[in-house]
């Protein structure tokens, strides 16, 4: 009769006869239990439990699992050992590039203070030669305090001189007049080359051979700007960009 029944009718069928069979060896007066037909109505309901899922030390023991864990943990350590090899020399590279910057920063203050002290100092000395060549002129060219009086209170008064040349000149220090008369000073000396004073000598000739205004004009010594390869970055920007 069970056999004929459905699956889980002949189930709980079974269960209820054994269910009344353990009753009936109780003594007389007990009743059935109540939770024989929840159990019944739970187990047939829920249908045949699954079957146990593997455990999961036992999963990890598969070889074909546990190779491919043993490589994974290789091929990771060997990218950890590479990535600290790395870094390491980036580390490395910084505390040369580091130490290579200080060097340079204080090489370049060193000289740049040099370079700036010895800029200064020449410009202050242009500065004062160009008050200096006003005085100058004045002593070249003045009718009442410069060389053309010297010549003049000379030609009017030799005696005051007593024999004595006047003294001063480029040519061979001492001043005269071949070409010209000194009673006007000299100013219409043909050749004026024997009444130049030195300083006239200096300013109108050999300052200007120096060419020491050079040093001050673009690509001069004491020119820098932003476009002096002095002031280039040691790396190109776009090489920076690449690292």
């Amino acid at each position: 009769l069970f056999r004929s029944l459905p699956s889980p009718t002949a189930l709980r069928l079974q269960m209820l006869g054994l269910g009344w069979l353990k009753w009936a060896g109780q003594p007389a007066g007990d009743a059935p239990p109540d939770n024989v037909h929840q159990a019944l109505d739970q187990t047939v309901s829920r249908g045949p439990r699954p079957a146990a899922s593997p455990d999961q030390d036992d999963i990890l023991q598969l070889p074909s699992l546990k190779t491919h864990l043993v490589a994974l943990q290789k091929a990771m350590t060997s990218m950890n050992e590479e990535w600290e090899k790395g870094r390491q020399t980036m580390e490395k590279t910084y505390d040369e590039a580091h130490s290579l910057k200080v060097q340079v920063d204080s090489t370049w203050k060193s000289h740049h203070d040099q370079l700036e002290a010895a800029c200064t100092k020449l410009r202050d000395s242009l500065d004062k030669a160009g008050e200096d060549r006003v005085l100058c002129q004045d002593m070249q060219t003045s009718e009442t305090e410069g060389l053309p009086a010297l010549f003049t209170k000379k030609h009017k008064d030799p005696d005051r001189y007593g024999g004595r040349s006047i003294r001063g000149c480029a040519d061979s220090d001492v001043c005269s007049c071949p070409t010209g008369h000194e009673e006007l000073g000299c100013q219409d000396a043909k050749d004026p080359t024997s009444s130049r004073l030195t300083c006239t000598s200096i300013f109108d000739s050999q300052i200007p051979n120096l060419n020491v205004l050079e040093v001050f004009k673009p690509g001069g010594a004491c020119h820098i700007d932003d476009h002096d390869e002095l002031t280039r970055p040691v790396a190109d920007a776009k090489l920076l960009k690449q690292l």
